[in-house]
């Protein structure tokens, strides 16, 4: 028997792609916007949460309940964003699940 996870989802690229599949496969999806207006283009049955991942106090309500969390966010380059955005966005969400067990997934969106 296959358990349907809830995952939360950081989104960038090709994440609203992600949602889609995981839905599809019978998985609840919460998706995490930095504003309710880039949640526009996302698929209707995800829950969408508003917060940012370089933020750590903005995430609790991201991670309450969930088993998974498949990360498709990205920096954008800039000197320093890698260390605060990539590798700071991981160990916030890991922070604000205190503990709590999740599968961890990584997904980066293509290059232009």
């Amino acid at each position: 028997m296959v358990k349907s996870h809830r995952w939360s989802s950081a989104l960038a690229g090709a994440s609203a792609a992600s949602q889609c599949e995981a839905l599809r496969l019978g998985h609840t999806v919460r998706a995490l916007v930095r504003s309710q207006a880039r949640a526009q283009g996302l698929p209707r049955k995800a829950e969408v949460v508003v917060g940012d991942l370089a933020r750590p106090e903005t995430l609790a309500a991201a991670v309450d309940g969930i088993d998974a969390v498949a990360f498709t966010h990205g920096s954008d380059g800039q000197q320093g964003s890698g260390r605060t955005v990539d590798y700071g966005a991981v160990r916030n969400v890991l922070e604000a699940l205190n503990g709590r067990p999740a599968r961890i997934a990584f997904s980066r969106p293509p290059s232009a």
